[in-house]
């Protein structure tokens, strides 16, 4: 008889990536809102943001930091040695220790769905943001010390990106894909039954999915949680990103599809930013009777 399949549910609360203290609360209440089921628990151990600004090194905001969060969380996932792994982030690049692992275990035999409104194909060369970084990191290229957690780099044509308005590409983003040449989906390509999704998926071959969600690819009037809702508006390296199209309905339909010809063994879901949740925690600090004592 199998042994049964072991998941492990990894809170990783970074927020150094995206250079926002909001995604250490995102992740905490996305650990929250989910199924708790009979599965392990492991918290990556991430600094509390603070009002202090991030020093960038080589290039990168927060790189140190950020290394050492995903070595802690690679070592964790290596003790636990899942099956399955759900992450809670945080900024995008919480996928890379994970994503990773499962690689390496599996090898040969994953395949990636990047549910997001970018590509997240960048390296430190064009942005100081490491959430842009992951999947360029996990097909083993991009800056050398995130690129290396990727023992077993996944390969392009085992990378599919869905949410991605074809229309709002920027030219160096344009040029990145053309140079990897991984599958993408635009909203309006997906049909009900998402049967081109799941026709690309058999073809590669692979039996294993990994999956990441990222939050910013629903459209912020459907969900507000996230970068583009921020209710003071947006930082001016974000202001001519593009903006999601997808429903969160379509979203949980699409994977519960690929789910049905595919073995999910990795789900991450990242850039989760409660605005109001997070203002409302600052004002509750300020109230008399709830605020610590000088």
């Amino acid at each position: 008889m199998a042994s049964p399949s072991k998941t492990l549910r990894l809170l990783m609360p970074q927020w150094q990536g995206g250079n926002n203290g909001v995604y250490h609360l995102g992740a905490r209440l996305l650990a929250w809102l989910a199924p708790q089921g009979d599965f392990d628990f492991a918290e990556v151990p991430v600094a509390t943001p603070t009002d202090a600004a991030l020093e960038i090194e080589d290039g990168v905001l927060g790189k140190s930091a950020i290394l050492a969060q995903n070595r802690a969380a690679r070592d964790i996932i290596q003790a636990a040695a899942p099956d399955r792994i759900v992450t809670f982030g945080g900024d995008c690049s919480v996928s890379l220790a994970p994503f990773a692992y499962l690689a390496a275990r599996y090898a040969g035999d994953v395949a990636v769905l990047w549910i997001d409104a970018h590509f997240d194909l960048t390296s430190s060369e064009v942005s100081t943001h490491a959430h842009g970084y992951p999947m360029l990191n996990l097909l083993g290229k991009g800056d050398a010390a995130f690129a290396a957690f990727a023992t077993a780099p996944i390969p392009a044509d085992r990378l599919a990106y869905i949410g991605i308005d074809k229309a709002t590409v920027s030219e160096r983003s344009r040029a990145a894909v053309e140079a990897i040449k991984p599958k993408v989906f635009a909203p309006e390509e997906l049909t009900e039954r998402f049967c081109e999704v799941t026709d690309w998926i058999r073809s590669t071959g692979a039996s294993r999915l990994l999956v990441h969600f990222d939050l910013d690819v629903l459209e912020p009037s459907h969900f507000r949680a996230q970068l583009f809702s921020n209710p003071e508006g947006l930082a001016e390296q974000f202001q001519a990103s593009p903006r999601g199209k997808m429903t969160l309905e379509t979203v949980v339909s699409l994977i519960a599809a690929v789910g049905e010809v595919s073995d999910i063994v990795a789900l991450t879901i990242a850039e989760h930013l409660p605005w109001d949740a997070e203002n409302l925690r600052k004002a509750l600090s300020r109230l008399p009777i709830l605020a610590s004592p000088a």
